[in-house]
């Protein structure tokens, strides 16, 4: 567990060790709980810029591998199966 520096709050940090995550989605400021959804700016347009994940593209769940996020973009194959932060 980490603790974030601007509100305090603890939380997670998986970081990349080969084994799957689960992954219940992202948190947005309008949602109690996370989800990954697609998201249509058409017919949400209040969704940009915090209420989804941008760019478009990452928000199908298949975008992500789960299993930590990369702290070594030199370290084979933690670059290839992490996801990134941030």
């Amino acid at each position: 567990m980490d603790q974030d520096p601007v509100s305090g709050q603890w939380h997670l940090d998986p970081r990349w060790d080969g084994r799957r995550y689960t992954a219940a989605g992202i948190m947005t400021p309008a949602e109690s709980q996370p989800a990954i959804v697609s998201v249509d700016l058409a017919s949400q347009p209040s969704a940009w810029p915090h209420g989804a994940l941008w760019p478009a593209e990452l928000q199908e769940p298949a975008s992500f591998t789960r299993k930590g996020r990369i702290n070594n973009w030199d370290h084979d194959p933690e670059f290839l199966e992490g996801d990134f932060f941030d």
